[in-house]
């Protein structure tokens, strides 16, 4: 079975390319994945998310750390940037 490229064009239902051509081998896949991901523009995810003020750790007291740490959480969702932590947070 031939997998389908990525479309990055793709909008609304809507592509001026016409539909994709399949991938003869994983290889190709892997190829067009690595070109594509070294011609994406590059951003930071601080400006992907607005450049907020962000508070720097050491202005912070350890009584508000929580409420600041889900204060980020929150903002990166709200801009689909999760992170997932492998253990609990110490509080």
């Amino acid at each position: 079975m031939t997998e389908l490229p990525p479309n990055d064009n793709f909008e609304n239902g809507q592509n001026d390319e016409g539909p994709p051509e399949p991938y003869n081998s994983w290889e190709e896949y892997f190829e067009d994945f690595d070109r594509q991901l070294d011609e994406a523009p590059r951003t930071t995810i601080r400006k992907k998310i607005g450049k907020p003020p962000i508070r720097l750790s050491d202005d912070i007291p350890d009584s508000e750390i929580e409420e600041e740490l889900n204060k980020l959480i929150e903002l990166l969702y709200e801009n689909l940037i999760v992170i997932d932590f492998i253990h609990d947070i110490d509080k």
